[in-house]
């Protein structure tokens, strides 16, 4: 009998390695069940990102095994025998482990405790990655018999600790002290990028070698300080408390050189040599929990005696998917003081957030100029912040650095689309400049070794720097605003009415309406129907505006047929009889002819009134000797309007013809565009006084550049019928200060004039170039005064170029005095804007006279006073 049960089990025995030899053959490669889904409480942290060896067929099934660098972990399998079987031991590795006699039902799992491997299935040097262990499960089956299972298991190898759930019965090995494993993370470990390794972080020492760095549990710290560049920080959900801090090095010299004054017992540091550039603390942080702040700065220059050493920049933030409880700070370094020159405050560094909630204030600081007695160095600006999907948030502060000079810009703010649901009060101002003297000097008293410090040139007014922007504008993510609506062919601006959100337009009555092209600018996320898509404006058409947070704003847009009656013509220009002979008039289709009976020829004021049909709008100007000169004129909706004919319009020579970009340098005259042209940044260069250029409603893509030398400019520069969509440059060089070109434009849709005077060198500033727009449209107009040339107390700063408008629209006109002469100038005087109706919008004007140590120049003047926006 024993032989025949001997013999049996043999049989029996072979039958089933035979089968787990095919079962494990079967399984290698396959992805195993995770445990985190089965066991583990979802909030607990374990690797299933690796493909495993296991069993998952045949008798028993590894679910999946984890070992942490301490030896401890836990494995699970499950029971596919089809019978009960009791579990007694593990070996795994060769290192057998006794648990007391456990039931595993057919089809039911359990998870083991793995307490001491230490060598027989280390996870030390494969933190972060997996390795293969051999494990035999011990078990008896139903019958009594006693039985092994023997597989390859590919093992997770963590960092730190796991356990399991409440809900899972935990199987301890005999003689184990642990009522739970000591293996335990704060996450999901299949959420980590796959780097290809990992420094462990278990403690607040200082992180000072470059790479990529996880927490292994929940950390204590006042402050763990980042002394490196280049970090990144994967919290694995745990929490941090206490604060994280990365500062980065001012730039050091190469030989450094003191300055010692040994009688008054003090030395200085100045720099001999090359300035080498610190290291910037760069740092990312990612699924972390932070109950503290973030620190981020730069080092403060060194002091000098000569010239103060800049301050460093504080490296970048990047944060994802976490929470931070406290404040965000990154702040640049202050300049160093010195006697004669101040070192430059440093930019604060970029920050960019995504998805993570801040409770706390985020602030970026450009840091301060330093002062010195000769010239304080400028003040840093502040770095742009990102913010993607963040929640919490209330307060962003983005501040540039003050200084004695030039104060630094206020950082800019960008909201990812959608924005958040409750924009964060945002501060980007620029620095502060404070009142203060333009040169410093002291009285010392040596043998007392003492200094009193006093104002060596002109006091100059508090100012402050450039501010930051907004985006969304104003930080507005349900802005929906249409700023203007436009047609270029006909040319006709919208008159907009915000209150009622309703644009209208006038177009001749025979314009095909059914097609027109409106040019758009507006602020949000979209507009429906599409910018600069023709169409259907026969009836009132509807605009929408989405803005960033998906609220719409509709706006109704009418187009009017113009209707007129009459003509008056009031030739107020000096006109002959030969003049006037020949000159007709085509308006809807009939000509009005005017000759010597047309009107009194002894009063060139006399008018002339003409009457037509009504519904036409458009009229053609001509004289017919002259071949294929002719004006258009647009009129309004008046029962009449005065209509100014300029001899120049006819000139007693043809024009001459171009048809590509060049320079028109010979002779003066007046030049007619043929068809449309235009590459490159300057398209047009002048390369003579008084030029005319007629473009036959054509257009110009590029500039049209005027620029004079020496004392001379090029003046008289005149465009009418014209579309630009470059700018026109028609100012003046430096050295001796030589004026900025004038420009007149008739009849024309314009980008930006610039006739902006040269600076002297050792001369005074030129005066900025006059503009007069007539029937037209631009959108800035800058005739600055040149600035009065160094080193002369007496060269004063050149004057703004008066500007007139006409009929005209405009956004922005600059008419500002130039600076002073850096020895005491006086800045010069604003310029005269004049308006003869006011345009809508009322545009933004500044006439302010310019600085200078010898005192500001005049205010220019606004005519009228109320048609600018204050």
């Amino acid at each position: 009998m024993e032989e025949y049960l001997s013999r049996k089990d043999l049989i029996a025995q072979g039958t089933i390695e035979y089968l787990i030899i095919v079962g494990v053959v079967v399984i290698i490669g396959l992805v195993v069940v995770s445990l985190t889904t089965n066991l583990f409480d979802d909030t607990q942290n374990i690797f299933t990102t690796s493909t495993r060896i296991s069993s998952t067929t045949g008798i028993i099934s590894i679910n999946e095994a984890v070992v942490n660098n301490d030896g401890n972990g836990l494995i699970s399998f499950s029971n596919n025998s089809g019978e009960t079987l009791t579990i007694t031991s593990l070996n795994v590795g060769g290192n057998i482990l006794d648990y007391p006699d456990t039931v595993l039902v057919q089809g039911t799992n359990k998870v083991f405790g793995l307490n001491d491997l230490n060598d027989s299935c280390s996870c030390t040097g494969f933190e972060g990655k997996t390795r293969i262990c051999n494990v035999t499960i011990y078990y008896t089956s139903q019958y009594g018999l006693e039985k092994q299972f023997s597989t390859n298991v590919s093992v997770d190898c963590i960092i730190g600790t796991v356990t399991t759930t409440s809900q899972i019965s935990l199987i301890q090995p005999i003689g184990s002290d642990e009522e739970e494993p000591s293996i335990h993370l704060c996450g999901e470990l299949s959420d980590l990028p796959e780097y290809s390794e990992y420094i462990i972080i278990n403690d607040c020492s200082e992180i000072s070698f470059s790479g990529n760095y996880i927490l292994s549990d929940n950390l204590n710290c006042s402050t763990l300080n980042i002394d490196v560049d280049e970090v990144n920080i994967n919290g694995n959900y745990c929490t941090l408390t206490g604060n994280i801090t990365a500062n980065s090095n001012r730039a050091y010299c190469e030989n450094p050189d003191p300055y010692c004054n040994y009688s008054w017992e003090y030395c200085q540091y100045d720099c001999g040599s090359t300035w080498i550039e610190g290291e910037q603390k760069n740092f990312g942080l990612d699924k972390i929990n932070i109950n503290g702040s973030i620190i981020s700065t730069g080092e403060n220059g060194l002091d000098g005696d000569m010239q103060g050493g800049n301050g460093a920049s504080s490296g970048t933030i990047t944060i994802n998917d976490s929470t931070i409880l406290n404040d965000i700070n990154s702040i640049g370094g202050n300049g160093g003081n010195a006697w004669e020159e101040g070192g430059n405050g440093a930019s604060s560094g970029t920050i960019i957030i995504t998805n993570t909630t801040v409770l706390g204030t985020i602030n970026s600081f450009g840091g301060n100029g330093g002062n010195g007695d000769w010239a304080s160095g400028t003040g840093g600006s502040a770095g742009t912040i990102t913010l993607d999907n963040i929640e919490g948030l209330t307060e962003i502060n983005a501040i540039g650095g003050n200084s004695f000079s030039t104060a630094g810009k206020g950082g800019d703010v960008i909201f990812v689309i959608p924005c958040p649901d409750v924009i964060p009060t945002i501060n980007v101002s620029g620095g502060n400049t404070p009142a203060h003297c333009s040169y410093n000097d002291s009285w010392c008293n040596e043998s007392e070794n003492t200094c009193v410090d006093i104002c060596g040139g002109a006091w100059l007014p508090a100012s402050t720097g450039e501010s930051g922007t907004i985006s969304p504008p104003e930080g507005m993510c349900n802005a929906k605003v249409i700023n203007d609506f436009r047609f270029t062919s006909p040319p006709s601006i919208g008159v907009i009415n915000e209150e009622s959100h309703t644009i209208s337009l006038t177009v001749s009555s025979i314009t095909d309406r059914t097609s027109l092209v409106p040019t758009i600018d507006f602020i949000g996320l979209s507009i429906n129907p599409l910018n600069e898509i023709a169409n259907n404006f026969t009836n009132p058409t509807i605009y929408t505006v989405t803005s960033a947070d998906n609220s719409t704003q509709d706006y109704t847009i009418t187009v009017n047929p113009l209707s007129v009656y009459g003509i008056t013509l009031n030739l107020k220009d000096s006109f002959t009889n030969e003049h006037l002979t020949g000159i007709n008039i085509d308006c809807n289709a009939n000509i009005y002819d005017l000759n010597d009976n047309a009107y009194d020829s002894t009063n060139q004021n006399s008018p002339k009134k003409i009457d037509f049909d009504q519904g036409t709008y458009l009229c053609t100007f001509s004289k017919t000797n002259y071949d294929s000169n002719t004006m258009v004129i647009t009129v309004d909706n008046n029962d009449s309007i005065n209509i100014h004919l300029n001899p120049q319009s006819f000139p007693e020579v043809n024009y001459p013809n171009f048809s590509s970009c060049g320079t028109l340098s010979v002779p003066d005259g007046n030049y007619v565009l043929e068809n449309n042209i235009g590459f490159g940044s300057a398209c047009i260069r002048i390369g003579a006084n008084n030029i005319k250029i007629s473009g036959g409603n054509n257009t110009i893509t590029g500039d049209i550049n005027s620029t004079g030398s020496g004392v001379s400019s090029y003046t008289g520069l005149k465009l009418e019928n014209l579309i630009l969509n470059g700018r026109v440059i028609s100012t003046g060089l430096g050295g001796n200060g030589s004026t900025g070109g004038s420009v007149t434009a008739t009849n024309c849709i314009l980008s930006e004039i610039y006739t902006i005077a040269g600076g002297g060198s050792g001369w005074a500033g030129g005066a900025g170039g006059a503009v007069i727009l007539n029937n037209s449209s631009a959108r800035l107009i800058n005739t600055k005064g040149g600035d009065g040339g160094y080193y002369y107390p007496a060269n004063q700063a050149g004057p703004g170029g008066n500007v007139t408008i006409n009929d005209s629209n405009i956004l922005i006109i600059i008419a500002i005095g130039g600076i002073g002469s850096y020895m005491g100038g006086v800045g010069g005087n604003g310029g005269e804007v004049t308006f003869n109706i006011c345009p809508n919008p009322t545009p933004d004007v500044n006439v302010d006279g310019g600085y200078g140590p010898g005192g500001y120049g005049t205010n220019g003047t606004i005519t009228p006073s109320d048609c600018h926006d204050p």
